[in-house]
């Protein structure tokens, strides 16, 4: 069924208000293409002006980029999947302007398919390079990018001034699936954003995708998925991203879904929840690093099948620099269905000094179908 951009204002599950934004709840066709096209200059200045006079949903319509997945496939791909251990790394890469640090890292070499949130392509932050098709070609894997975004500026305050005076090739930042075996049935599904993604300090149109894909196990297919939850939004509203796309999830094959939930427990916009995340330590210094009970869509994940026990490590995964390690969040996960976990564990984003690369750790899963 063809899908639709709509523009939601609604009430959130607590009652609160939640903003117009641009969303693709039924999953608007999707092309596939071997290489994403650049934006023409006075393109990409329309669509912004476009953007900011209040058309924002058609504005969103009118980019084939933001429809389009990139995939290719290695020449070297494993065309079988052997009855073994799957191998299974996530990490949000922060944009990938400290990959050649997080190269060091032996669990890139090792995982049999790597699930990636904020990875740049074209952006000046991280040296305009398309970093999915670098970690493919460097591991002679297949992979699957798709587009969240397009960044109208070069990112934050502290990038603007490292990369001052550079412009932005494409001005991509997304998701991508990389794997050892053959992706199948690609596909994605965008997520409702709850605020206004054209913020004056970080302009940007698009929102949230969910990257899919199908791997063939010697049990069959074989469903994997890559998300970001939002931030910015409260507890309720990440439960209710988690209900959208368990919407187009297969029921009747193994799933497993990774990335960053950002289950930080907090309403990420106000500053009001954010100033008293103190007070809410002091009740529990554990709110952070074992966010379950504040954050719904756990229940919900559960009650859908799918588990998480045993697919995670009980250790945070967000490391607040310059605070103290009360502070310290687990925003990562694995969640899975008509799986068997093996082991999991975290994998710290340490260079080989012991140096902190970047602030997210990864996560590790080895499982069976």
């Amino acid at each position: 069924m063809k899908g639709r951009w709509v523009a939601v204002k609604n009430k959130n599950i607590d009652g609160s208000r939640f903003g117009a934004a641009n969303i693709n709840v039924r999953g608007r066709n999707w092309h596939i293409t071997q290489a994403l096209a650049p934006i023409d200059k006075e393109q990409w200045h329309g669509l912004f002006v476009a953007a900011q006079n209040d058309h924002l949903v058609e504005t969103g319509l009118s980019v084939p980029q933001l429809h389009q997945i990139e995939v290719r496939h290695a020449r070297s791909n494993i065309v079988s999947f052997p009855s073994r251990t799957l191998k299974i790394l996530s990490w949000n890469l922060r944009q990938g302007a400290r990959l050649d640090d997080l190269w060091t890292i032996a669990h890139f070499r090792e995982a049999d398919i790597l699930l990636l949130n904020e990875v740049d392509m074209g952006m000046a932050r991280s040296g305009n390079r398309h970093i999915a098709r670098e970690i493919a070609e460097h591991l002679g894997f297949s992979y699957a990018y798709a587009v969240d975004y397009l960044e109208d500026t070069i990112g934050s305050r502290q990038q603007r001034r490292v990369c001052r005076g550079q412009v932005n090739d494409y001005g991509f930042s997304g998701k991508a699936i990389i794997s050892r075996y053959p992706l199948s049935n690609v596909r994605g599904l965008r997520l409702p954003e709850m605020y206004s993604t054209l913020r004056a300090s970080r302009r940007r149109i698009g929102s949230s995708v969910v990257l899919m894909a199908d791997v063939r196990t010697s049990r069959g297919a074989m469903t994997v998925a890559v998300v970001q939850l939002s931030g910015r939004g409260n507890p309720q509203f990440r439960r209710l991203q988690m209900s959208v796309l368990m919407e187009r999830l297969p029921l009747l094959q193994p799933c497993l879904i990774g990335g960053d939930f950002n289950t930080h427990t907090l309403d990420g916009y106000r500053f009001w929840s954010l100033g008293k995340a103190p007070l809410r330590l002091l009740r529990d210094t554990q709110r952070f690093s074992a966010p379950q009970r504040y954050e719904p869509l756990f229940k919900y994940m559960m009650e859908s099948g799918f588990r998480f026990s045993y697919f995670n490590e009980r250790k945070s995964t967000w490391h607040a620099p310059y605070l103290g390690a009360m502070l310290n969040a687990r925003l990562d996960w694995f969640c899975g269905s008509s799986l068997i976990p093996l082991h999991s564990e975290n994998v710290p984003a340490l260079d080989e000094n012991g140096r902190r690369i970047i602030d997210r750790d990864g996560i590790w899963l080895e499982c069976r179908p």
